[in-house]
């Protein structure tokens, strides 16, 4: 992408669209983590599908404003009040990347559109397995290998039902975001969240403003996370390790998995992201386009105050 496509003005139909979506994804999924609310992210990712397909659809915006409309929205992201800000910010910018890219290889047409669709709903599946793969390295596989085993075994209904239960849940995924994409491109409709009664669910001025590493600990208590330590501990006692080694396996997952959380949370980290995006003439680009989304943002507040 050169200067001048990077440095090009924001339409008003631009900044129409990033307001409304970025009011959604911080408020929503401010409220959805705060909350623990399954599922959050994979319906805010259909919502981020609903916002770009209807840009092309609807507004006749052009094939990039999927990547520019994502880029300014995950800039404004990083002010959330809940939640981690900076994995959000790349999975928004991720997913609008997949969009464009789908219509890049199929076409603006239907075919391109459901292809980048489709792209941009399993990003969502894609991203936590990345954080594990993270957190337990390549014992993941030998873990996930070890349990399937033991499931063909001695449970054949339960693997089955895990297997069907996962394609189901994928596959509806996809189906929603074919019929996402459809309704906006025969129909030119879209579904419009209100935003006005969330600010009453928000979470508490003190919980916001937690140090990092509270913060990080909460994480480490999400069920998926303490599941998986337990099934690492067991696995590694079942292949023949000593209860000590079991234990320091599991242990060196859950410092790996809190100095990750950390990291994400933590001022510091965003202060250094924010001096490296500095330098960038591309991210420096969205910054200063969010700042005018945010400014409408602001004036839209006053006016239902």
């Amino acid at each position: 992408m050169n200067d001048n496509t990077t440095a090009k003005p924001i339409s008003e139909l631009e900044i129409k669209r990033s307001v409304h979506w970025a009011m959604v994804e911080i408020l929503l999924g401010s409220v959805g983590h705060g909350l623990k609310i399954p599922f959050t992210g994979q319906f805010l990712s259909l919502y981020q599908l609903n916002v770009l397909a209807n840009g092309i659809n609807k507004d006749r915006l052009p094939r990039s404003s999927s990547m520019e409309i994502s880029g300014i929205v995950g800039v404004l992201k990083t002010l959330s009040p809940a939640g981690n800000r900076i994995g959000p910010m790349f999975s928004i910018m991720i997913q609008g990347f997949l969009f464009w890219l789908g219509t890049l290889v199929g076409g603006i047409n239907l075919i391109g559109q459901i292809i980048g669709g489709v792209l941009l709903s399993l990003w969502a599946f894609m991203q936590p397995l990345a954080t594990f793969l993270l957190i337990f390295g390549f014992d993941l596989f030998r873990m996930i290998e070890h349990y399937n085993d033991v499931l063909k075994k001695d449970y054949p209904y339960a693997q089955s039902f895990i297997y069907y239960f996962l394609i189901a849940i994928i596959s509806i995924k996809v189906l929603l975001a074919c019929l996402v994409v459809c309704n906006s491109y025969f129909r030119k409709q879209e579904w419009q969240l209100q935003t006005s009664g969330l600010n009453n669910l928000m979470p508490k001025p003190h919980a916001l403003h937690r140090p990092a590493w509270k913060k990080a600990l909460s994480d480490l208590l999400n069920p998926l996370f303490l599941v998986s330590f337990v099934l690492m501990f067991a696995f590694a006692l079942q292949i023949g390790e000593s209860l000590g080694t079991a234990g320091l396996l599991s242990f060196r997952s859950l410092a790996i998995a809190f100095v990750l959380f950390y990291i994400v949370r933590s001022p510091y980290t965003q202060k250094v992201f924010e001096r490296w995006a500095a330098k960038s003439k591309t991210f420096n680009a969205f910054y200063l386009k969010a700042l005018k989304v945010l400014a409408s943002i602001d004036e839209q507040r006053k006016k239902s105050d």
